[in-house]
């Protein structure tokens, strides 16, 4: 973590985990997200036809996030 706070610089954790912890790390998440959407799925469903759009690309938006995460952290 960059000077004590509670928020942190990307490449500090680049530079903290060596390629195992990385992959570790990156299939957690990819669980943990997997996880939530099926948990979630129903709900969606439920949703008006506008705000189901809404969330559509508010999760291409999430997912350009993440590779972008994923190419940082890439050695």
């Amino acid at each position: 973590m960059s000077n004590g706070s509670d928020s942190f610089n990307v490449t500090d954790l680049s530079g903290a985990l060596n390629d195992e912890a990385r992959a570790g790390l990156v299939n957690s998440l990819k669980n943990k997200l997997q996880n939530l959407t099926e948990e979630h799925a129903d709900v969606l469903e439920n949703l008006s036809s506008v705000v189901r759009k809404r969330v559509e690309v508010l999760r291409e938006i999430q997912a350009c996030y993440l590779l972008l995460c994923l190419a940082v952290l890439a050695p």
